[in-house]
């Protein structure tokens, strides 16, 4: 018996005059997930997120909803509830009513609605908060009346386009704690649109990273990390540096690779001897030495930048590349004492270097 997913995506395919917005794209997400569309503006993650609401149509392909077509369905026939960046909360309504709106519409009987909506806002922590309008809201208290209005709904599936990017940091960070807990209390699907990578991999079971309308990678936050596909995610999600260099063997799991005046190990097969490679080391994976090490990379430190719980240098390799390392300001670290004109080698962990397929 095939698996029933809260939401399947079959060959989406969606252009906007000579624009293609999403591209061909299948994806399911599991019944309970917390999966987040990361990308940069215009590579369609809002857009995907519209034609599984319901505001927008495919132009080929099929959505399923707990395995029920729904590609050409109306948003209200569809068991799922949008959260918007802006709220769009009726400024005239008091925060009951905000709640209240949808369960209205729906004829739901009093004493039913005046349940579900006092169980909405104590899942959200706005008890006593009823009779205020919008306007008499922090920007944190607006999103938790938006949140209570869809849950209110009960959907089988809450979308979120954005919804934190109007808070300042520090509301934003406590508000990405809040939503997660939620979402597993609750046990529904959220899916989640931002273009924060930190927001993405602290929130996610899964992370979908689009670029262009296409599906570049989809995996936990930590393969997306460790593990890019592609030169896009090693770019877009943290920072990273990259290195060319040439296949010198390759056997199992482990390749060496020629780079500059060394050869180093890095994790990854499917490559011929003399092949031109492009291999992903992320800053804090690089350890900094002022002692000659066999098979690593020598250079010199261009610059520093002291960050408070870590320094990031900037390193000149002997062939001419500059590097970024990122150490932690432990002791050991600072009684190395390095300093900007020193020379050093650089050395990692073969499992910390990843080969590139595009």
């Amino acid at each position: 018996m095939d698996e029933v997913y809260d939401v399947a995506m079959q060959n989406v395919c969606k252009k906007f005059g000579d624009t293609v917005a999403v591209n061909n794209v299948s994806l399911d997400i599991r019944v309970d997930e917390f999966i987040t569309l990361l990308g940069p503006s215009g590579c369609g993650k809002t857009t995907l997120l519209r034609m599984i609401a319901g505001f927008e149509i495919p132009d080929s392909g099929k959505i399923l909803l707990d395995g029920v077509e729904v590609t050409r369905l109306p948003p209200y026939r569809r068991d799922v509830t949008t959260v918007f960046q802006q709220y769009a909360l009726f400024p005239h309504l008091n925060v009951f009513q905000n709640v209240a709106f949808g369960l209205e519409r729906r004829g739901v009987e009093r004493s039913a609605l005046n349940k579900r909506v006092a169980g909405a806002l104590e899942m959200v922590r706005l008890e006593g908060l009823e009779t205020r309008r919008p306007n008499e809201l922090s920007g944190g208290q607006q999103q938790r009346v938006a949140l209570a209005r869809a849950l209110v709904l009960e959907p089988k599936v809450l979308l979120l386009d954005e919804p934190l990017a109007a808070l300042d940091l520090k509301l934003r960070k406590q508000m990405q704690y809040e939503l997660k807990s939620l979402q597993k209390r609750l046990g529904i699907s959220f899916i989640f649109v931002t273009h924060d990578q930190e927001e993405a991999l602290t929130m996610s079971d899964r992370v979908v990273v689009m670029n262009a309308g296409n599906l570049e990678q989809v995996g936990v936050p930590q393969e997306i990390y460790e593990r890019p596909h592609s030169e896009f995610v090693a770019g877009f999600i943290g920072d990273s540096n990259i290195i060319e260099g040439t296949v010198e063997s390759s056997s199992a799991d482990l390749s060496l690779i020629k780079i500059s005046h060394a050869t180093i190990p890095v994790q990854g097969n499917g490559v011929q001897a003399g092949q031109p490679v492009r291999v992903m080391i992320r800053p804090e994976k690089i350890r900094l030495s002022s002692h000659d090490r066999q098979g690593v990379l020598q250079g010199r430190i261009a610059s520093a930048m002291y960050l408070g719980e870590a320094t990031q240098w900037k390193v000149m390799l002997d062939g001419g590349q500059l590097l970024t390392v990122l150490e932690q300001n432990t002791a050991s670290a600072q009684a190395m004492k390095t300093r900007v004109g020193q020379a050093v080698s650089l050395s990692w962990e073969a499992d910390s270097a990843v080969l590139l397929r595009g």
